[in-house]
Formats: C-alpha cells, structure tokens, sequence
C-alpha cells in the first residue's frame, strides 16, 4: 500500500491478486484437513497461532476472496498487473494478469467456496447456495444454465510444469506408481468419451493390500509428453458443475439438469430429458460428471464424497478388510501440540 512505484489502481490490482492467491492457498488446506481444522496465520510471523475449525476457516476464506474483489473492483477492469505471472495464468484462453479477468477467477472460487458452505456439516450457512449461484454466473461471464460453449470449457487457470524449465519442476502425476480405483472403470457409462482417461497398466500395481491394474491416461511413466502436462487449477468445466450443485441446494433442479446436459452430452451421453425425481437423484448426476471430467485434477472427489456424506463402502471399494475411509490428512501431533491443539478445533 505505501509503493511510490505503483499507482493506485496497480496497487488495488495488486492487493487483489495476493488476497485472492492467499484465499486459495487456504482454501486447499480446508479441502486437506477438512474439520483437523488449519492454521491462518495472523500479522506477527513469529507467532505459534492457534488451529482453527473448518467452518472458521471457510468464513475467512470467503471474506477475503470478497476483499480482493473490493480491490480488482477499484483498480478498473483494464488495470493490468505489474508483475508477470506464471504461464499457467496467462496461456490457457484468459490472461489472469488483467483485473477484469482476475475478477472472473476470484468469483469463480468463492462460488466454490460458498458451495461448500451451504454443505458445511459443522455449520451450514443458510443462503450461501444461492450466492454461489451468482458468484459462479459471474464468472462464467454471465452465461445461463446450458449455455456455457463446450468450446470454452478447458479454458482457465493451469498449474504448468516444464521440465528443466524456470517456472516449475515435471508432472508430479506422471509415475508407473500412480493408479486408479478399480471401481472407477467399472463405473464409466456407455458411450462416455472420457473412458480414454482410464487405461490399463503395463503391468498390475500392489502396495498397502491395495492392487489396481488401470491409471489414469496422463499418468502414464512411459509418454514423456506427460511430464509436461499441465493440471487444472479451475477452468470453465468445473465452474457449469459446481453451478449445477448450488443449483441443487437451492431447490432449482431444472436448472442443475441442465447445467449438468452441458458438460454430458459433450461427451457422446445422452441428456437427461425429463425432470429429477429427487435431489438425490440430481447430486448422484452431478457427481457422476464431476467424477470423470475432473479425473486427476485434484481432490475434488474425496471433497464431493465428503460433502454428501458417501465417504462408505456404498461409493468406495474395499481392497482389503485393513482398508480404512480417511476423511482427512491428519495434522501431525507434534504441530497439533506446540499450537496448543490437543484436540480437533471446536467452532462453538
């Protein structure tokens, strides 16, 4: 705020930028740790702050997407910034470094983060589905249900990797070790284009009484191509999904149908004509989509899974009677006891 090189609007662009990369940061230690509860790190950087509770947390994080937004409102949408950013937010149909753009991606999170909100177990915020559903219009420029171009959907904000390159280090995906959920394969409809995603090992895997013969396609150690894929940090795809789930948890099931018939029948399935019979039936189709398209681009499975209460044998395989749901990554003890946190962080 006190830079003498940066004029007002370069500074407001700026403090949106930081805000809304630190809100993000954030937000993916919640989708980690889940009610282990994270650390929010106040302004002394010497101090041993205390964990706080997922719900907390989530309410910060929505705060300070909004005051980012405040910001990248007060720079002016032609304000560009005064840094250069990574490829991954500059190469993939949207350059991130234009306040008007940061606009679009900073609601596009906190559509997400709202979304997760409303289905907060410990404290579910009543209205924050219908704000994600104006949040994440927003961010899909406006477009209504079923009116985002199949042709867009890949567009977004990547995480790049480039080999012996400046900005990061290879694939961290690509490995012989990497596998799939059998269950994954045996679930695919037919018809669905994205089975391509899954494809069979070149020889079977086992570690943990767990076995699988199938990974995911970019994972594959022997195409070197894949070193250098990127992975979606949030594109326009999963923005129509997560809009299809807010849909849902405001009543308006049409809506999620169809939401969900943009992004399904780009993949050669036929679109769900006739209306839900119950939200359960809409979550169990969103799910479905969600699944499959956002195959390997991060935890938002587990956090789905999560969120509707299907961490269980009814939506997962047991390799083994050993084979444990874990719902979280535990914060480990030592960490838990020097921020004074015996136990997981109360909300009360």
């Amino acid at each position: 705020a006190a830079s003498t090189e940066l004029s007002t609007p370069e500074r407001a662009a700026t403090s949106g930028y930081l805000k809304t990369v630190k809100a993000v940061s954030l937000y993916r230690q919640i989708e980690l740790r889940d009610t282990a509860g994270v650390v929010i790190q106040g302004d002394n950087p010497d101090a041993v702050d205390p964990i706080v509770c997922k719900t907390k947390a989530l309410a910060y994080v929505a705060a300070l997407l909004d005051s980012a937004n405040t910001d990248l409102a007060a720079a002016g949408g032609t304000t560009v910034l005064p840094f250069k950013l990574p490829g991954g937010m500059t190469g993939y149909g949207v350059d991130y470094s234009k306040a008007s753009n940061l606009v679009l991606f900073n609601r596009g999170w906190k559509g997400k983060v709202d979304l997760y909100r409303s289905l907060d177990h410990q404290a579910p915020v009543a209205g924050a589905a219908a704000l994600a559903v104006t949040e994440l219009t927003t961010a899909l420029g406006g477009a209504a249900a079923g009116a985002v171009p199949a042709s867009t959907f890949l567009t977004g904000a990547y995480w790049n990797f480039v080999p012996g390159g400046t900005e990061n280090a290879p694939n961290i995906l690509v490995d012989a070790k990497v596998g799939i959920n059998p269950l994954l394969r045996d679930s695919i409809q037919a018809g669905d284009t994205r089975a391509s995603k899954i494809v069979a090992l070149p020889s079977t895997i086992s570690g943990f009484g767990l076995t699988t013969s199938y990974t995911y396609v970019d994972a594959l150690a022997t195409n070197s191509s894949n070193l250098s894929k990127p992975i979606a940090m949030l594109k326009i795809e999963e923005l129509v999904l997560l809009r299809a789930q807010a849909y849902i948890e405001t009543g308006d099931l049409t809506s999620a149908r169809t939401d969900i018939n943009d992004v399904r029948t780009n993949y050669g399935l036929p679109a769900y004509t006739t209306a839900f019979a119950t939200k359960n039936d809409a979550i169990n189709a969103v799910l479905y989509e969600k699944r499959y398209s956002l195959l390997a681009s991060g935890p938002q499975r587990l956090v789905d899974l999560r969120a509707y209460s299907r961490i269980n044998a009814t939506y997962l395989r047991k390799e083994t009677a050993n084979d444990v749901f874990a719902s979280a990554f535990p914060i480990p003890k030592g960490e838990a006891d020097a921020r004074n946190n015996k136990t997981a962080p109360s909300c009360s």
